[in-house]
């Protein structure tokens, strides 16, 4: 279906209701996903639209727009990253790296390279240790964590795909 004059309030409609990546629009309008673009595109142009916040589908972020005014956020920030910044908080505790691949069920070299880019943004330090000893972090409570905007109650959710009918054989058909 085309994007006109009658399907742009299914658009509003929709991302009035809560934010939405593109692909998400696509799938809750039935509309096609160019001309979903096209609206995005010149809703952002309008300023009648912002990005709330970026997922990660795989390894690529996708913006979550929502309808209204506002700033767009411009941190891109993985899962991974962002269960560091639920587990660390604003609280001075210090992990080091088997501490949190245990914590988070993670590979210890994700946890590595997560926590060396959050050390260049300024959220978090290396402790200084012995070359022997594992890599520690801990929060640098003088930065503020950021604002990962709204979180949606149903973030991530997808729903179970409809059963499937039940498939009839030749043999039994006859029968």
């Amino acid at each position: 279906m085309r994007v006109s004059a009658t399907t742009i309030p299914l658009l509003i409609k929709s991302l009035l209701d809560k934010p939405q990546t593109a692909l998400e629009l696509v799938a809750s309008t039935g509309l096609g996903a160019d001309g979903v673009h096209k609206f995005i595109a010149g809703m952002k142009d309008a300023e009648l639209i912002h990005v709330v916040r970026w997922d990660y589908k795989s390894t690529q972020p996708v913006a979550v727009y929502a309808f209204g005014y506002g700033s767009n956020t411009n941190e891109r920030w993985n899962n991974t990253q962002i269960r560091l910044f639920d587990l660390f908080g604003d609280t001075p505790i210090s992990y080091d790296n088997i501490q949190l691949s245990e914590k988070l069920n993670l590979g210890r070299s994700t946890i590595k390279k997560a926590m060396n880019e959050l050390v260049k943004h300024g959220f978090f330090v290396q402790n200084p240790g012995k070359a022997t000893a594992p890599i520690s972090w801990r929060r640098d409570l003088d930065v503020a964590l950021p604002n990962r905007g709204p979180i949606a109650p149903d973030a991530g959710y997808k729903p179970a795909p409809a059963p499937r009918p039940p498939q009839q054989s030749w043999f039994s058909a006859i029968i």
